[in-house]
């Protein structure tokens, strides 16, 4: 089709508009009907505000630290449950008619309930604003529209609030029962160290040093006793061999005891019992004096017939008495030496064992302190959510009845009708030519023929066809209007099934 086939049609389509016209002013008109027809719907719109903390968070901070954003989507999700908007709809009977199902209401008051976030960068100090969301419910009262948003704004502060405060409480209420359960395990530590020092207390590190000194003070007594009981032992000697004697100076044997005891005295303090060297020893010791009180037999029984004289024998008695003090205070020193010996052996494995029992205690006082510390900091952050200084949220701008409408857009609805009418008109003009063809110019008729005919003689219809062809035409005209207008008012003046549920009520 070339641009003289596009003007031809263009002044036939205009000759034909006074009948084309007619779908034009129909669909207009009924677009213009739906439009008034239409049920409106209104949205009202709440604005929530996610206030700062009124105590700076580097002097008190609160138990909960959840996002704002993550917040939000906690209350969503616990405001959009099936059993919260089931009992909104039955509070406000946004659904009168008792055949809409459970599931159909729930589905309506999701698709009529928005709740967005919002970035109000006047009124926030840093880069990215305040933080606010708004929340908006859309009916066909306005003020069934305002009541719902209304309910849902108190609805997400309620929530809000008590949610804070049973984290704040349950914050609290975890630390304490941490503190309480270390403060026992604290005790129980300090317990455990204090039984273990009670019975093991001849034995424990503290007392090591001491008890090392007193091992070599009673190791340095007992070499003193030694060397006090050969002195004793040979003086004892001497005044036997003086009273034997007669007063004659000593034999050479008692000269050798004196040296054997004076060098068993030292090799006891350098070796220990049972050593070759002592036992050769205490063996040359043994036999010497057993000589010499064999040879004193004899020699004693003169002067005990005739007495010893008082003085030997004044002296004889306070060596003895000696003698016998000195054991009884060797075969003391024996056992207290021998345990501290074994005190001073079990000394390294207990100072291992307390040193076990104090770390567990030192730890366990460590979480103690930081459990204090955190409960001190759970109690400031519960009494911030019990007073409401901390982070919250706060209604800034509530739910009003609103004036204008949101659905039905009535001037769009007509200015679609209108170009539906118009798209109407050129449909029936072209199946009107499609299904109805005429030859009106010569390329008509050079077409019909296929070929270029020598001259043409336009048709001239009587007059008594033209009534019948203006009734075909108007009758193609009705059946294609009355047609296509159903299937146009379905597809663009459908109204949202979401709200004819409450039209009763608004009525």
């Amino acid at each position: 089709m070339n641009s003289q086939d596009c003007r031809f049609y263009a002044s036939l389509y205009v000759q034909r508009l006074r009948y084309l016209i007619i779908p034009i002013v129909m669909a207009t008109v009924a677009g213009f009907a739906v439009a008034l027809l239409l049920q409106p719907i209104y949205r009202s719109v709440a604005k929530i505000l996610v206030d700062s903390p009124r105590i700076s968070t580097e002097l008190a901070r609160s138990s909960v630290t959840a996002d704002p954003i993550q917040q939000l989507q906690v209350l969503e999700q616990q405001l959009t449950t099936r059993a919260s908007l089931l009992g909104l709809a039955k509070e406000f009977a946004i659904f009168p008619k008792a055949d809409v199902s459970d599931d159909d209401v729930v589905a309506q008051m999701l698709a009529r309930t928005k709740i967005e976030p919002v970035v109000l960068n006047n009124l926030g100090s840093g880069s990215g604003g305040a933080i606010a969301f708004t929340i908006s419910f859309d009916a066909a009262d306005p003020i069934l529209a305002a009541d719902v948003a209304n309910a849902y704004a108190n609805a997400m502060l309620e929530a809000n609030g008590r949610e804070r405060k049973a984290v704040a409480d349950d914050t609290h209420e975890f630390f304490k029962r941490e503190v309480e359960r270390l403060d026992a395990a604290l005790k129980d530590a300090q317990e455990a160290i204090l039984s273990f020092k009670l019975e093991h207390r001849e034995a424990l590190p503290d007392s090591l040093e001491f008890r090392r000194m007193q091992q070599r003070a009673y190791e340095e007594r007992l070499g003193q006793i030694q060397r006090e009981i050969i002195s004793l032992q040979q003086k004892r000697s001497m005044i036997q061999q003086i009273s034997a004697s007669g007063g004659q100076g000593a034999a050479a044997d008692d000269q050798q005891l004196t040296e054997l005891r004076r060098s068993l005295a030292e090799q006891e303090t350098i070796f220990k019992d049972g050593s070759a060297n002592l036992v050769a020893l205490r063996t040359r010791v043994a036999d010497l004096e057993k000589r010499i009180s064999e040879k004193g037999k004899t020699a004693m029984d003169a002067p005990r017939a005739a007495g010893m004289s008082p003085e030997l024998r004044l002296q004889l008695a306070d060596t003895e008495g000696q003698l016998s003090l000195i054991a009884q205070e060797k075969e003391s020193i024996g056992p207290l030496l021998d345990e501290l010996t074994r005190s001073i052996a079990d000394t390294e494995m207990n100072t291992t064992k307390l040193r076990a029992l104090e770390q567990n205690y030192e730890a366990v006082q460590t979480h103690y302190n930081e459990a204090v510390a955190r409960l001190a900091d759970a109690s400031t952050g519960q009494r911030i959510e019990k007073e409401a200084v901390g982070q919250k949220l706060s209604l800034i701008e509530p739910a009003t009845p609103p004036d204008k409408r949101v659905w039905p857009k009535r001037q769009a609805i007509v200015l679609g009708s209108f170009g539906a009418g118009i798209g109407l008109s050129f449909g029936i003009f072209a199946l009107t030519e499609i299904f109805f063809p005429t030859i009106r110019r010569p390329a008509d008729l050079a077409a019909v023929f296929r070929g270029q005919p020598f001259v043409t003689i336009p048709y001239i219809a009587a007059d008594s066809l033209k009534p019948a062809r203006r009734m075909r035409l108007g009758v193609a005209a009705l059946i294609l209007l009355v047609g296509s207008s159903p299937i146009f008012l379905l597809v663009d003046f459908h109204p949202p099934a979401s709200f004819g549920a409450d039209s009763a009520t608004s009525k």
